[in-house]
């Protein structure tokens, strides 16, 4: 991952609350994940994806998103394929059925739309109230 978590499209970016800025990954893996941590257990069931600014090839198509309390054993919450961003820097939200609370939330980008890169501008987990 060029330059870490903190370089110019780093993977803090995905988290930084800016859609105008991305995390960007060279030689995308069909194994990548991405995780978030919170410090006590939340019920989650809604998120959000905001596509880059360029390239829809690069955007996520396929994925799962699971949740864990001891990181080694995961619960699939969410699972979605053949998914496409209609614009650039568009943020799209994805709704599931989920009363558990977890420490730990997995995003498994299993497939991006045909680019041999990977982009995402944000990756947002909303917190049931």
């Amino acid at each position: 991952f060029p330059d870490g978590p903190n370089g110019a499209e780093g993977s803090l970016k995905v988290v930084d609350g800016d859609i105008n800025s991305k995390f960007l990954i060279f030689d995308y893996p069909t194994d990548f994940w991405m995780q978030q941590e919170f410090l006590n257990e939340a019920v989650v069931n809604q998120y959000t994806l905001t596509s880059g600014n360029d390239a829809p090839g690069r955007d996520p198509k396929d994925w799962t998103l699971a949740g864990s309390n001891d990181e080694a054993n995961w619960v699939a919450l969410d699972t979605r394929a053949s998914e496409s961003f209609s614009n650039r820097n568009e943020t799209r939200e994805f709704t599931f059925n989920s009363a558990v609370a977890y420490r730990y939330y997995r995003l498994y980008i299993t497939a991006n739309n045909g680019d041999s890169l990977f982009q995402l501008s944000e990756w947002r987990l909303l917190l049931v109230d």
